[in-house]
């Protein structure tokens, strides 16, 4: 009977890199999306600060 071990553990060793990359990317997605979050929060409190803001009176 043939010895197909290595084969298996090959196996194993590439699902296992296969699903730790699969899980950087989802940090890596979930870190852009948080910062691109951010930045559309911080513009719509300057859009709505501009709203808000009172205009100088000319003389």
């Amino acid at each position: 009977m043939p010895d197909n071990a290595i084969y298996y553990q090959m196996a194993y060793a590439a699902t296992i890199v296969l699903y730790a990359g699969y899980a950087l990317t989802i940090r890596i997605r979930r870190r852009a999306l948080e910062r691109r979050a951010a930045r559309a929060a911080r513009a719509a409190r300057a859009a709505q600060a501009e709203r808000t803001a009172v205009p100088p009176s000319s003389p």
